[in-house]
């Protein structure tokens, strides 16, 4: 199954677990912090050809660089007593982390332009 960022949620996720559901997913900077993603060695990783649409109309050079990996995570839920899941033989779709750092400076100066 390939899942949409906005249809990974834990519920979501608890049930694909509960099933033995494989996916292939983004790996939310809300489930998975920055550092970790850093901590990742993308030479492990399948490098992907994909462009995100908001990537769509800057140059090569500029677009955000995809790949994907197996591994296994774990999961806490929102509440202090919903079980931790072990989601293994999930695909996380990952995008280079410095991208990430570049969009959110352009979103700094967006809001700095506003004022």
């Amino acid at each position: 199954m390939i899942g949409d960022s906005k249809l990974i949620s834990y519920a979501n996720l608890a049930v694909m677990a509960g099933e033995q559901v494989g996916f292939i997913a983004p790996a939310s900077k809300v489930y998975v912090p920055m550092q970790m993603l850093r901590g990742l060695d993308l030479a492990t990783a399948a490098h992907v050809e994909y462009i995100a649409q908001r990537d769509a109309g800057k140059a090569a050079d500029q677009r955000g660089t995809w790949h994907v990996r197996e591994d296994t995570m774990t999961l806490a839920g929102p509440r202090k007593k919903d079980p931790i899941l072990q989601l293994g033989g999930g695909r996380r779709a990952l995008r280079d982390p410095d991208a990430d750092d570049a969009d959110d400076a352009d979103d700094a100066d967006d809001a700095d332009d506003e004022d």
